[in-house]
């Protein structure tokens, strides 16, 4: 997903200062730039998402791991992930390196297992997760787990917890992403 789409041109190095606020400073989207930005994430998953009959095959596979299971909704949300996406950008009042990190955290979990396919069922909750995971690593002080799980729609911040832990396994607990990434993916979204 993120890497494969890598084909835009490097910023040169005294624009990459601009990609990364300075530490306790936080850079506020304006609406129509988070709007954008979360429209821009939403097609970029989307194109990326397993359809429910590939799914389905992939479910049935003897390869499937249910340990990532965690991720899984019992059925498909109602709304559009275009419309989640916006909703958690600016219920968590996320930047443009959130974003950017969480999308660097979905590749690399997808990247981690190939049964793990973006699909109708997990996309959700696994964006859900990887924007929990990217507030507590890029922010100094990032929200209380209650609320993020709140915005994402949980019944409760354990599930969120078990979800962060699962995820942080996937990734091998690799939160940092070099600036050379943040470029490229940072030209994706623009």
């Amino acid at each position: 997903m993120v890497m494969a789409v890598a084909a835009t041109e490097p910023r040169e190095a005294s624009t990459l200062v601009e990609l990364v606020p300075a530490r306790g400073e936080r850079r506020k989207f304006a609406l129509q730039e988070q709007r954008t930005y979360a429209q821009r994430l939403a097609a970029l998953l989307e194109e990326n998402m397993t359809s429910a009959p590939e799914f389905e095959l992939l479910r049935q596979s003897e390869s499937f791991q249910s340990c990532e299971s965690v991720f899984y909704a019992v059925c498909e949300q109602k709304f559009a992930l275009s419309a989640y996406v916006q909703h958690l950008v600016s219920s968590l009042e996320c930047d443009d390196i959130v974003c950017i990190h969480a999308l660097v955290y979905l590749e690399r979990a997808r990247a981690a297992n190939a049964q793990l396919a973006l699909n109708a069922l997990n996309v959700h909750r696994l964006l859900l997760t990887a924007f929990s995971l990217a507030l507590k690593f890029v922010e100094d002080v990032s929200l209380p787990s209650s609320v993020v799980a709140d915005a994402g729609g949980l019944r409760s911040s354990a599930e969120l917890a078990l979800m962060e832990r699962q995820f942080l396994v996937l990734i091998q607990h690799r939160c940092f992403v070099d600036l050379a990434t943040l470029s490229t993916v940072s030209g994706m979204l623009r």
